[in-house]
């Protein structure tokens, strides 16, 4: 492992700098993926395709996030676990 990895700064990345970095994770899971047939035989094949299906996937809905769109979370939470804030957001109101 490079040396210079634990040598770098931290500082805080912009929202531009997230969404960037974010897209291009998502757009390398898709290189991987182009690289696997959707017809394959191999059992052990198809699951790495689909886990790098999902980690795309997620990782979109992590851009959506970081953009300000806060609607991929609500697949992700539990509907007893949003805030008031988050149904308000999608117009249920109170619950009860």
């Amino acid at each position: 492992m490079d040396v210079w990895l634990y040598q770098r700064t931290p500082r805080e990345l912009t929202q531009t700098e997230i969404v960037a970095r974010l897209r291009e994770c998502a757009a390398g899971r898709r290189e991987y993926l182009a690289g696997y047939a959707e017809s394959e035989p191999n059992p052990v094949m198809r699951e790495q395709r689909r886990t790098l299906e999902i980690e795309a996937l997620t990782l979109e809905a992590a851009v959506k996030i970081a953009e300000g769109d806060a609607s991929p979370l609500y697949g992700l939470l539990p509907s007893w676990r949003w805030s008031p804030e988050m149904e308000a957001e999608i117009g249920l109101g109170k619950r009860g």
